[in-house]
């Protein structure tokens, strides 16, 4: 099946010998079956996104004064204000920010099971916010005080990213009929370009310039990044393992969109999140407590998060 990933979509053959029901049931398993694999590769890719990011944060190498520290690098690796799998639920909002523009902007009509998916989601991400100023971190610098900030930055970068998603559907399925929706690897191809250009002209020189600590979440000797990229094999091969699944998520992603819409997209996302509280607590248990997550107490708050119903 043609997806049209790199072009314009082929014309399928159709056997004249499959008519009626028998041809319409065929395309219905075809496109469902693609939905699922491409959903199940979107998820794995975002889940070992995130999984990266945080062990890349723990490792240590040389820097740029010849000292070993840690790669604490929150804007080259992100999201060092608050666990990972509570960052993940977090990032559940998303669904909130794109089911409301969905409606307002795209005009479009979202079905009554979905807003009640929608305010499952609301309760959910109160549950999960309760649970990450509560249960003890693993990592003594992660307070009440950086969690608060950490949880409102989520939130906010997700409103943004729903806009983002909200684009791309508009790109991806165009109202116009003479508007010739663009292949959805062309569209990844020139946000990777852009997000490259704004990083390395304003974000990097931005979080050079401001004061602080290295590894705060404000100043970020970016030379130091480099120095450390090419003294470690270890983070170089973390760092190459991470670009790959970025570029994996975005494609997959993107194809979510292209098969089904930006609000399902964003409905099988949080998938993620199951999967990085379980290797969590496996890491945990594994390394007797030097990595991962604990279960505590309040985690029962964090396993009756479920992921949101059914995007069908």
């Amino acid at each position: 099946m043609n997806l049209g990933l790199f072009g314009a979509k082929r014309r399928r053959s159709i056997d004249p010998s499959i008519k009626g029901p028998q041809r319409g049931n065929s395309d219905i398993h075809k496109n469902l079956s693609v939905n699922a694999v491409v959903s199940v590769l979107f998820v794995l890719s975002g889940t070992a996104i995130t999984l990266v990011s945080k062990a890349l944060y723990g490792i240590m190498a040389p820097g740029a004064n010849g000292e070993a520290h840690h790669f604490a690098k929150p804007w080259f690796s992100n999201w060092a204000m608050i666990q990972a799998s509570v960052w993940q639920m977090l990032r559940g909002s998303i669904i909130v920010f794109t089911a409301l523009l969905a409606v307002l902007v795209r005009r479009e009509r979202v079905a009554a099971h979905r807003w009640v998916g929608v305010a499952l989601v609301v309760g959910a991400e109160a549950l999960v916010g309760c649970a990450a100023f509560l249960q003890p971190s693993v990592h003594p610098s992660l307070s009440a005080a950086r969690v608060g900030p950490g949880i409102g930055l989520v939130v906010f970068a997700q409103l943004l990213y729903a806009c983002q998603n909200i684009i791309e559907d508009a790109l991806l399925h165009p109202t116009g009929r003479r508007v010739a929706a663009p292949p959805p690897a062309l569209v990844v191809a020139w946000e990777g370009l852009w997000g490259f250009l704004l990083c390395s002209a304003v974000a990097f020189p931005v979080a050079a310039a401001l004061p602080g600590e290295e590894g705060t979440g404000l100043h970020e000797d970016t030379w130091d990044t480099f120095v450390m990229l090419f003294s470690s094999g270890l983070v170089a091969g973390l760092v190459a393992v991470y670009v790959i699944c970025i570029f994996c998520f975005n494609l997959t992603g993107m194809l979510l969109i292209r098969l089904t819409g930006a609000l399902t997209r964003n409905m099988v996302e949080p998938l993620r999140a199951l999967l990085i509280w379980l290797v969590g607590l496996l890491l945990h248990a594994a390394t007797t407590g030097r990595a991962g997550e604990a279960w505590t107490r309040w985690s029962w708050l964090q396993l009756v998060r479920r992921p949101p119903l059914s995007p069908s």
